[in-house]
C-alpha cells in the first residue's frame, strides 16, 4: 500500500486521481495522532507532499535529501528515484518560521511522518515532497495552496505511480546479509540499519562504513553474542559517518 500523506485538507484537494491512500494527518502535534492509526507494514510506501517555507522561490518544489527536527537524531529519505526534482535539506518545526536560512526548507510534520515510518519501512520506501508557498511573511489561502500542489501534480503523479507498483522495496545493502545476521538485530534496529546503509551511500561513506565492519569482525566483536551488542555497535557505526 502506497499512503499519500498531507497535513492539510486544501493540499489533499489537487491531489485526486493518485494511486494509493491519500491521509490528511493535521499539520504540527495533531499528525503523530494520525499516524498511530495507520496500521505500517515492512511492504508499505510513504509520500508525503505539503508545503513549505523557504527564502527560494514560490511555487518551487523540492525533494528532502534529509530532515531534521531540534534534538533529534537526522534522518534521509530517499531521493535516488527522484531526480528530475532538485533536492534540498527540510527542518521541521513546532511554530512557523520567520527567519530563515537561505538554503533550507521548514514544515510542521515532515519529521514526524519520516520518523514513525522509518521505523518500520526502509528509507527507499519513504519520499518526502515539499513546495514553497511562503518565506514566513504572509501565509496564502487555502485556495493558493491547492493551487500550488496542483501546479505539480504531473511531478507527483510519477513519482506515486512508481512508488505504488508492488514490488519489493530496494534495500540499501552494502553489508553482506550474514553481518547483519550477525550482529543479533531487533526489526526496529534493522531499519536503523538499513537508514545508516542509505545515509552512508547518498554521503559518499560507504567506504567507512565498510571499514568499521571489517574493523569489528577482526577484533572478535562480530558476531555479536546479544541484541545489546549489536546496540553498541550501531551507535558506534552511526559516530564513525558523522
Amino acid at each position: 500500500m502506497l499512503y499519500i500523506l498531507t497535513a492539510l485538507k486544501c493540499e489533499a484537494a489537487a491531489l485526486s486521481g493518485l494511486p494509493g491512500k491519500i491521509i490528511i494527518t493535521g499539520a504540527g502535534g495533531l499528525c503523530p495522532d494520525a499516524l498511530k492509526e495507520l496500521d505500517l507494514t515492512p511492504q508499505d510506501k510513504v509520500l508525503n507532499i505539503g508545503i513549505s517555507g523557504s527564502k527560494r522561490e514560490t511555487g518551487s518544489a523540492y525533494i528532502a535529501s534529509s530532515v531534521s527536527m531540534e534534538g533529534k537524531k537526522k534522518l534521509y529519505p530517499d531521493i535516488a528515484l527522484w531526480q528530475k526534482l532538485p533536492v534540498s535539506e527540510l527542518v521541521t518545526v513546532t511554530e512557523v518560521k520567520k527567519e530563515m536560512s537561505d538554503d533550507l526548507l521548514y514544515d510542521m510534520e515532515g519529521y514526524l511522518i519520516a520518523e514513525w515510518a522509518l521505523k518500520v519501512i526502509p528509507p527507499s520506501s519513504v519520499c518526502l515532497l515539499k513546495i514553497v508557498s511562503d518565506s514566513g511573511k504572509e501565509f496564502p489561502s487555502k485556495q493558493e495552496i491547492t493551487d500550488l500542489v496542483r501546479s505539480h501534480l504531473t511531478e507527483i503523479k510519477v513519482i506515486a505511480e512508481h512508488m505504488s507498483l508492488e514490488e519489493r522495496p530496494c534495500g540499501y545493502t552494502c553489508l553482506a546479509e550474514d553481518v547483519t545476521e550477525q550482529l543479533r538485530l531487533t526489526e526496529y534496529m534493522r531499519n536503523e540499519l538499513c537508514d545508516l546503509m542509505h545515509y552512508a551511500r547518498v554521503s559518499d561513506k560507504e567506504d567507512v562504513l565498510l571499514g568499521v565492519i571489517d574493523g569489528l569482525r577482526r577484533s572478535g566483536r562480530i558476531p555479536c553474542k546479544s541484541k545489546k551488542e549489536g546496540r553498541q555497535i550501531l551507535d558506534e557505526i552511526l559516530s564513525s559517518l558523522r
